[in-house]
């Protein structure tokens, strides 16, 4: 085995342990999320997915599987709770997303679909951010620092400076470790 195939393992056990305990939270109510939210990062994990595959991206696929899957099942969960709205943003990452296949359909090049969604997605988790820092009690910490330890396992999966390799794992880097300081002010 080379490091990255060990880091990809290591980060996907992390990421579904860390999203199975945030997911079990918003189904105990600990953690209040928006359907349209994660109905739009679940088509926009799904596109992701299906261009990291065309791209051979093969060590950041099993993280964008969990994304997805984890997505949807909140998107779910949400549902279940009522918590349905869409915000500008949320209508902004689904046409993102839409159009990033469009544009990968037309061009042939899902390389596009990948800094597409890389803007996308760093667009839409900017209510989640904004949130965390004016209410870090609205999320639960373990499940975030557990994340970024994944995150930070993502990262050794890059084996070549090729955009489509290191763009999700810097993304997904970047999110948590910012999510990561929003919380800190729990503790305050």
């Amino acid at each position: 085995m080379n490091l990255p195939l060990i880091a990809s393992i290591v980060s996907t056990t992390l990421f579904v342990f860390s999203m199975g305990w945030y997911v079990r939270d918003i189904a105990r109510g600990l953690v209040k999320v928006s359907v349209a939210t994660f109905a739009a990062l679940a088509v926009v994990t799904a596109s992701q997915l299906a261009a990291l595959v065309a791209e051979g991206s093969w060590y950041q696929v099993p993280f964008s599987a969990v994304a997805m899957t984890v997505n949807i099942t909140i998107c779910v969960l949400a549902f279940r709770k009522n918590t349905v709205y869409f915000s500008p943003l949320d209508r902004f990452a689904l046409f993102g997303a839409f159009f990033g296949l469009v544009l990968w359909y037309v061009s042939g090049d899902a390389l596009l679909n990948i800094y597409i969604l890389t803007v996308v997605m760093l667009v839409s988790v900017v209510p989640i951010v904004v949130k965390t820092f004016k209410h870090p009690s609205s999320e639960t910490k373990l499940p975030w620092q557990i994340n970024l330890l994944g995150s930070i396992a993502l990262m050794f999966t890059i084996v070549s400076p090729a955009p489509e390799v290191w763009l999700v794992p810097l993304r997904q880097l970047l999110f948590s470790g910012v999510l990561n300081i929003a919380l800190l002010r729990k503790t305050k």
